[in-house]
């Protein structure tokens, strides 16, 4: 066995135990005596893709993938770095290769995801198809293709494997999710989120309805900083985030609407553990809010928005679009909500997502302002205050909080909940009709997929 060789069983050992360090090192020494070694370039593409930094990650793929010696994973993780970073379309290419060589069950499940997303559900259902011969009674495989069948308009066959996937036990988180998703789908909500409750923050029943009535004994945080102008009566963007967030995105969404959007303005909540330095924040004649917090949450950046609202609709007499930070605008959003049915909120709903916790979008929410949206914004505000004050509450709160509110209220005659159009918001294949681009990947920076 020669040295380069040596070090690769080395450093593929170290992976397998789990030791990414050492193992880094010992590829970094591989790559100084070849730089084009394909298994460590593929090494590093992963840590690339765990970044979330995509485009690092396709060029050391690209690099790895002309060698031929290069393990047919690389073509795995492209279809992960290329779907990731938005190009849906090549990387099913991707997926689709790695599938025909390896015929294994992760590569089997990506590839019929991308299918579905890209409705090619035909293809999708005789992937999954194959792989179930092999992995019968598969949480995933029934789930897909259950969506699948039900995009096709299957509802019969679709409904009869989701009562398939209910009956399954000995289940993993992520399989819980799924299930708890599908009791969601069959209209057993309580029993969703009963299920969910120990991997998610949910209540659910006279729990979630005493909740909602104690709105006003929540604490809330001490404010600072100033509110938007209350005679503007066109709707506001509001966004919570850290400092990093602001400096990294807000430039980016504002420049998107100066283009698009003219005459919408935005609100920054910043979270931060000491006063911001208000002179190294360039807002545009945007308005700016922040608090102080010691214990800094990336989970309560992002649900901060959600816990404001009804201080800043009671305030400022105006409708309010909750949106990501990371967001582009890309068309004019308040022509886009004139052109929506009359509604007291609306909400964006994912119904073709499988898991419970992705069932209903928090990237963006549209409160009308008027009193019923007023309350379902306290509803909301409560339903995760609630966690807030016991230190307890998790990543994916505001999704839940949404997903529980919308199903208390959604067939009250009184309120009127509507669902948001599928183009106002755009995750992965970038369309030029979509109003809204949103995702951690920098192809949402490219020109529009016709």
């Amino acid at each position: 066995m020669d040295k380069t060789s040596a070090d690769l069983e080395l450093a593929l050992s170290l992976v397998k135990n789990g030791d990414d360090k050492g193992a880094a090192k010992v590829f970094r020494k591989i790559l100084k005596e070849n730089e084009k070694e394909p298994i460590a370039l593929e090494f590093f593409a992963v840590k690339e893709i765990r970044a979330k930094n995509f485009k690092n990650a396709i060029h050391l793929l690209k690099q790895a993938l002309k060698s031929k010696n290069c393990r047919a994973s690389a073509l795995f993780q492209m279809g992960h770095a290329l779907r990731d970073s938005g190009k849906i379309l090549q990387a099913e290419q991707f997926y689709s290769k790695y599938y025909f060589i390896s015929h294994d069950y992760k590569a089997a499940i990506s590839y019929a995801d991308v299918l579905i997303k890209l409705s090619k559900n035909n293809e999708a259902i005789q992937v999954l198809n194959q792989i179930e011969l092999k992995y019968p009674r598969n949480m995933k495989i029934l789930s897909l293709k259950s969506l699948a069948y039900k995009i096709n308009g299957n509802e019969n066959l679709a409904i009869k494997l989701k009562k398939e996937i209910i009956k399954l036990e000995d289940l993993n988180p992520e399989e819980t999710l799924i299930k708890s998703g599908t009791l969601m789908d069959l209209g057993l909500i309580d029993e969703s989120l009963k299920i969910v409750e120990n991997n998610l923050n949910c209540i659910y029943g006279d729990e979630l309805k005493n909740t909602i009535s104690k709105y006003k004994y929540f604490n809330q945080p001490t404010i600072h900083g100033s509110f938007p102008q209350k005679e503007k009566k066109n709707p506001l963007i509001l966004v919570s985030c850290n400092l990093d967030y602001y400096q990294q995105y807000f430039k980016n969404l504002l420049s998107s609407l100066n283009k698009n959007s003219r005459t919408t303005d935005i609100h920054v909540h910043l979270i931060s553990r000491e006063e911001p330095n208000l002179s190294l924040l360039n807002l545009y004649n945007n308005s700016l809010t922040w608090e102080i917090d010691d214990c800094l949450s990336n989970v309560k950046f992002a649900s901060r928005r959600y816990t404001l609202l009804p201080i800043f609709l009671n305030k400022l007499n105006r409708p309010i679009i909750v949106l990501d930070i990371d967001s582009l605008v890309k068309k004019d959003i308040e022509e886009a909500i004139k052109n929506l049915p009359d509604f007291d909120v609306a909400m964006y709903l994912r119904e073709n997502e499988i898991y419970i916790n992705q069932k209903l979008a928090a990237g963006i929410c549209i409160f009308s302002n008027s009193q019923n949206s007023i309350l379902i914004s306290k509803a909301i505000a409560s339903y995760i205050l609630y966690f807030e004050e016991k230190k307890i509450d998790k990543w994916f709160i505001d999704q839940m909080a949404l997903t529980a509110i919308h199903n208390l209220y959604s067939n009250n005659t009184e309120f009127n909940i509507i669902n948001i159009p599928k183009y106002f918001l755009d995750w992965d294949v970038y369309r030029s009709e979509s109003l809204i681009w949103t995702s951690k990947g920098n192809n949402k920076y490219l020109p529009p997929k016709d």
